[in-house]
């Protein structure tokens, strides 16, 4: 099913007051059953947008429940990040050598890295900063579908979805007789003008727990991040699990309250009440029946 997602809303700081941005909104809503869609649906909606969406008969549907691993820089560190600043030569040096204490350090440490031949579960992981779009959808279509609403990812859709232009990343494989048997994929942010310290795993798919385990503590044990960040509401208690115990903690508990960021649903067919907001059979007010990853927002 073709349901489209509100990906972007930017209305300038001196309108936002005119009505505009409910001007904008009517129009959707108006416009989208006229073209044979259902419903409407929001993932990534700061927390103006949504208290608009839900102003405009939007529901909500639950927040991603995202988490957090800090890694606070020593007095070195943060003395050097400053000194490193000043200077273009010591900026290309702190890149050469993986310093600093920034989400760009991070990935230059995991490129260094590079991967380990054993990592006790008979497989390989390497990294990479691009990603195997034909091997990771032979992988999900292994995995097959627990019957949840989530997004389609074919080799076509993460082809495109990889190539965000404000975004970098970088893909931990695991493989076992060269067959790719699950991945984890991490992004920051980019251009470098601004040094960043956070990053987020947006995606993580494996046969198996340990195949799992395992991608997550090298990614986390090589990159050694300043700030790591994840979606939690849709991954399974495993994982969820992993995490914890790893010192991630719930952070921006005002936006989570809000259910900033989550999923904004908007039925469009204005019939028969017991309908309106199902899916195929399935309530789509109920988070458990998503399956929702960070990639598929803007924020991946």
């Amino acid at each position: 099913m073709v349901i489209p997602y509100a990906d972007d809303h930017v209305v300038v700081e001196d309108q936002r007051r005119s009505g505009v941005a409910a001007m904008l909104m009517r129009r959707v809503l108006e416009d989208a059953p006229e073209r044979g869609y259902d419903f409407l649906v929001s993932l990534s909606a700061g927390v103006v947008t949504a208290l608009a969406s839900l102003a405009a008969g939007w529901k909500r549907v639950g927040a991603m429940d995202q988490v957090a691993r800090s890694l606070e820089p020593g007095v070195v560190t943060r003395w050097s990040d400053l000194v490193v600043q000043q200077s273009e030569r010591l900026k290309w040096l702190s890149r050469r050598f993986a310093w600093g204490h920034t989400s760009a350090a991070a990935f230059d440490r995991l490129d260094r890295v590079g991967g380990e031949r054993d990592v006790g579960t008979g497989g390989t992981i390497t990294v990479s900063p691009s990603p195997r779009v034909e091997a990771m959808a032979a992988l999900i279509a292994r995995l097959g579908h627990d019957g949840r609403i989530r997004h389609l990812r074919d080799a076509a859709y993460l082809t495109w979805r990889y190539r965000h232009p404000l975004h970098e990343y970088r893909f931990l494989f695991h493989e076992r007789a060269g067959i790719l048997d699950g991945y984890i994929v991490l992004r920051r942010f980019r251009p470098d003008s601004t040094p960043r310290v956070q990053a987020d795993i947006v995606d993580w798919e494996a046969v198996e727990e340990p195949v799992a385990a395992a991608l997550f503590d090298r990614a986390i044990r090589w990159g050694a991040f300043p700030m790591l960040r994840s979606w939690t509401a849709t991954l399974p208690e495993g994982r969820v699990q992993f995490l914890a115990e790893s010192g991630f903690v719930p952070v921006e508990l005002d936006r989570r309250a809000r259910g900033v960021p989550g999923v904004l649903v908007m039925a469009l067919d204005a019939g028969d009440p017991a309908t309106q907001w199902m899916l195929n059979g399935r309530p789509l007010l109920d988070l458990a029946q998503w399956d929702v990853r960070q990639i598929y927002s803007m924020q991946g």
